[in-house]
């Protein structure tokens, strides 16, 4: 048996609450075909650089079978009898669509989780030969930067109190005596930590 899918002559949007509950239905299709819901449900997700993000949990019970289907930007659409959808992170359309020979009755229970990622902190830094820069959230993969200009860094685990530790060997050849200079620890190609002031002796 083959379905048609039937596309709504025109649709309604809802905002996803960030403890909400909405309440559709989708109207029976004609024999053989499939119809995607009139109401869309819109929600927002974010991301940032330095992994901060918003993200849904969308729960869907249905008293018939029904799909679902997500897509980023736009309303779903149906174009030449194929649902356009797709995934990725910004602005999700959310549809329903009943291809029973029933009405298909259906809540939508929405919840918004936030992800608090803080950027590199740099708690202190010392010159002993070499540059040792203690702080949080820096990560095996953070580069140290000196007025901006990115060092060979070594990771050096961590101390008692969860402090990262991060090496730049050889610093003393970068750094004259009395000089200042910024600092800052770039994670992920994109986050950079504030800059610490460091004055060598």
């Amino acid at each position: 048996m083959s379905w048609s899918i039937v596309d709504p002559p025109a649709i309604d949007t809802v905002g996803l609450a960030v403890h909400g509950l909405e309440i559709g239905s989708v109207p029976a299709p004609e024999s053989g075909s499939c119809r995607v819901g009139r109401t869309q449900y819109i929600a927002f997700a974010t991301l940032d650089s330095c992994g901060d993000a918003s993200f849904w949990a969308v729960f869907i019970n249905a008293d018939q079978n029904v799909n679902v289907y997500v897509r980023k930007d736009r309303p779903i659409t149906v174009e030449n009898g194929i649902v356009r959808y797709d995934r990725g992170t910004g602005k999700f359309f959310i549809a329903v669509e009943n291809c029973s020979f029933q009405p298909a009755n259906y809540t939508i229970l929405s919840l918004l989780a936030i992800a608090d990622a803080f950027p590199p902190f740099i708690a202190s830094v010392s010159l002993e030969g070499r540059l040792v820069v203690m702080g949080y959230s820096l990560t095996e993969r953070g580069i140290v930067l000196l007025d901006d200009q990115p060092q060979p860094t070594v990771y050096g685990g961590t101390t008692n109190d969860f402090r990262d530790i991060l090496i730049v060997k050889k610093a003393k050849r970068k750094i004259a005596r009395h000089q200042t200079v910024g600092i800052t620890i770039r994670r992920d190609d994109t986050c950079d930590s504030l800059p610490f002031i460091f004055t060598r002796p």
